[in-house]
């Protein structure tokens, strides 16, 4: 992170998204990383759900999902950050990789 940042300041960043069939938890989940590999966490469950054949469309073909991403949270009165991500609907994102013939 860099120490030249300011209230206000806006942080982006590309994350990539897997899934973890074998997660303990929910079979659905889907682990959102930063560059560089470190994770900082999942999708709420119900988007997970609705990504998940994104994903797993995307792994059949060797590949991974990513989405530009910022920080968010981190104020006085909400201490905690969190991960915004920009990202198409799943079945936007189906047709753009497996487009359907006409």
């Amino acid at each position: 992170m860099r120490a030249d940042l300011r209230r206000g300041d806006h942080v982006t960043f590309t994350a990539s998204l897997t899934f973890e069939p074998t997660n303990p938890v929910d079979v659905h989940a889907i682990m959102v990383s930063i560059q560089g590999g470190a994770h900082v966490g999942y999708l709420q469950r119900e988007d997970a759900a609705r990504y998940r054949p994104v994903l797993e469309t995307l792994a059949r073909r060797e590949l991974i999902g990513v989405a530009r991403a910022k920080l968010i949270g981190g104020v006085a009165g909400k201490p905690s950050i969190g991960v915004m991500l920009d990202i198409n609907e799943p079945m936007d994102l189906l047709s753009a990789i497996e487009p359907q013939p006409f």
